[in-house]
């Protein structure tokens, strides 16, 4: 697994519209999802999937739980 710029953009945007409309959900103000975000900055996804958690603390108990998002975090 490594970092992507694009990805990261369109991460940061979809944080940045969710605080400014005061809610947490996959759908942004121009999109209806994770897909639509990164392929309008030019990422080609074969799968496109996000995690979405309130905080550092909320993702960690997640995470450490074993759920489903253990494993896709976990995906490269």
């Amino acid at each position: 697994m490594q970092a992507n710029d694009l990805l990261a953009r369109a991460a940061a945007r979809h944080a940045c519209d969710m605080a400014q409309r005061g809610r947490m959900t996959h759908a942004g103000s121009r999109s209806s999802g994770p897909s639509q975000r990164v392929k309008a900055l030019g990422y080609a996804p074969t799968v496109t999937a996000e995690n979405i958690a309130a905080g550092p603390s909320a993702w960690i108990g997640f995470w450490r739980n074993g759920t489903p998002l253990r494993a896709m975090s976990r995906t490269s």
